[in-house]
């Protein structure tokens, strides 16, 4: 469990740096977003997010594998 946690921890922090939005943000908005489509994982949610925030998501697909 906590080696998923790190890496969804992390990405939400790179997220919020990259994009000025608070972490709680970044994290809120991710699970608002999963919510709405059904089963993905909050990690994919994180990166649709940053996309949508035309960021490079690049740094966050490395952190998945």
């Amino acid at each position: 469990s906590s080696s998923i946690e790190i890496p969804l921890a992390k990405m939400a922090s790179i997220v919020s740096s990259m994009s000025g939005l608070e972490r709680r943000e970044v994290l809120r908005r991710a699970e608002r977003k999963r919510r709405a489509l059904g089963p993905v994982s909050l990690e994919i949610a994180i990166l649709l997010l940053a996309r949508e925030q035309n960021l490079d998501v690049g740094e966050l697909i490395g952190l998945l594998d």
